[in-house]
């Protein structure tokens, strides 16, 4: 209760010092304040228009109390950092306090969730800032060595004297490991055409990032399908983009240590065991039809 009370102050303060300003004052301190809870104006809108009509209401009386609670939400959502599990289910508290629907945030859980079952890099990420990559490739002794990172580097600038973040993207490539790997003959293309796994539902996620990551290792292209759809929806989409094919696993392949192998142009499907699937793939996706 004292934090609300003290985020509703906030507010009211906070409402009452953009009045008193200047239109021009106050679409600079509306601006920051937005920046600095790391929220940006969708790019089909204009800022300064989005920002003259928030301004608009905050000069109107009537609207006051509604704004005090939108501004007291934007500040409080700000705030919230630190472990993703503990900060996700802080977020659903937040959410439930100011009566929202909590569905975007159950999709983020799931893809928190993705991610953890993908596994996270390691290594010297004090200048990193946001999303981080890496590019890997496989030995002929099975060692999985990296060719390639980056990732967003918006505090480099900062570090090295600059006044303020600036968005930046940076890689880089290891020349001598790419050449190495030239060398060893690992430049073979691709399988000719696509394969989707997808996973009946949540608890299928791992069984299916397992599936993905031995096809890859064969260097078969591969896509997970993790966006919520149902079994038909996700079919259709896959077929939409072009995929050869498609291999489903839920519960009963899971618990039978099968999954289903579709053929998306000759609309046939098998049962194959886990164990062979890879192998099973491969032989397909190079067979004279495809």
């Amino acid at each position: 209760v004292g934090n609300a009370q003290a985020g509703d102050n906030q507010s009211q303060q906070l409402i009452k010092v953009l009045r008193e300003m200047t239109d021009g004052e106050a679409h600079q301190a509306i601006t920051d304040f937005l920046h600095s809870l790391n929220i940006r104006i969708d790019a089909n809108r204009a800022e300064g228009e989005v920002i003259e009509r928030l301004l608009h209401k905050i000069r109107e009386d009537q609207q006051g109390p509604k704004l005090q609670v939108a501004l007291d939400f934007m500040q409080r959502l700000g705030e919230l950092t630190g472990d993703p599990a503990q900060t996700l289910s802080r977020a659903r508290a937040l959410a439930a306090d100011f009566k929202l629907d909590g569905g975007a945030l159950d999709a983020l859980g799931r893809t928190l969730d993705c991610l953890a079952e993908y596994g996270d890099i390691s290594g010297d990420i004090e200048l990193d800032f946001g999303l981080i990559f890496e590019l890997h490739c496989p030995t002929d002794s099975g060692e999985m060595i990296q060719l390639c990172g980056g990732g967003r580097y918006d505090n480099l600038v900062s570090i090295l004297g600059g006044g303020e973040t600036t968005p930046a993207l940076g890689f880089a490539y290891g020349i001598e490991r790419i050449a190495s790997v030239l060398e060893a003959g690992a430049n073979e293309p691709p399988a000719d055409g696509d394969v989707c796994v997808i996973p009946v539902a949540e608890a299928d996620f791992a069984a299916a990032f397992t599936i993905a990551e031995e096809l890859r290792a064969r260097n078969i292209a591969t896509e997970v399908s993790i966006d919520g759809r149902n079994l038909g929806r996700s079919l259709k989409r896959a077929d939409r983009r072009g995929a050869a094919l498609v291999i489903i696993v839920g519960e009963a392949e899971r618990a039978a240590q099968m999954a289903i192998l579709r053929d998306m142009r000759g609309r046939q499907e098998r049962r194959v065991p886990l164990a062979e699937l890879a192998g099973t793939v491969a032989e397909r996706l190079n067979a004279a039809e495809y």
